[in-house]
């Protein structure tokens, strides 16, 4: 726990901070959303689970499911590492969630740089509501093509070598973005979120995933 304020992938970073909050959505099928003539605010393209059960709280240190987790969801949705215009980091704050999550990172996407946040920088860790609350401000950056930052990032970390979005929202291509959530006991979920019409037909998504 941080003494007084989060600061997610900061050298100098202290540990998380607790929050409260709630997160909702309403999953809607293609047809369903045709017949009432709606207008999503997003589309699912795919997700990842997976478990390490390393430790209760401590991730892998070489991050093997949440690596595993992230390439799956880019790979049910039929896109690469390449389309993904910005990840909603699960970044707690702490010494060793930050730094294997910049390895996932770096195992993703090698030498490119993806704008990446955390907003329990500025909401803190809702634990249970984290990722409904985090795929809710992933809607938000789809639809508004603006990138939430990462309050407090003062220094940056050799441990970490992402690309953090620091301090004050930036507009960007919000087309298609990863949503992390890393959790405790080593359980993983990711999910990819799109703007509508962008990811391939389901045919071709799941012929690219075999």
């Amino acid at each position: 726990m941080a003494p007084s304020r989060c600061q997610p992938f900061d050298l100098n970073r202290q540990g998380l901070i607790l929050g409260e909050g709630a997160g909702i959505m309403v999953l809607e099928s293609e047809a369903s959303v045709v017949k009432r003539n709606a207008q999503p605010h997003a589309e699912v393209g795919g997700d990842g689970l997976s478990c390490d059960a390393y430790h209760i709280t401590r991730p892998h240190p070489e991050a093997t499911g949440s690596i595993a987790a992230m390439r799956d969801a880019i790979l049910h949705s039929g896109v690469r590492p390449d389309d993904v215009d910005f990840v909603n980091a699960h970044g707690t704050g702490t010494k060793a969630n930050d730094a294997a999550e910049a390895k996932v990172m770096q195992e993703i996407f090698g030498g490119r740089k993806v704008p990446i946040s955390s907003v329990k920088s500025m909401i803190g860790h809702c634990m249970g509501a984290a990722s409904a609350l985090e795929a809710v401000a992933c809607m938000m950056t789809l639809e508004r093509g603006v990138y939430p930052p990462t309050i407090g990032y003062e220094t940056p970390d050799p441990e970490c070598p992402v690309d953090v979005v620091a301090n004050q929202a930036v507009r960007g291509k919000a087309d298609i973005v990863l949503n992390n959530s890393l959790a405790f006991g080593g359980y993983n979920a990711v999910t990819l979120f799109a703007r509508v019409g962008v990811l391939p037909p389901p045919a071709e998504r799941a012929a690219r995933a075999a």
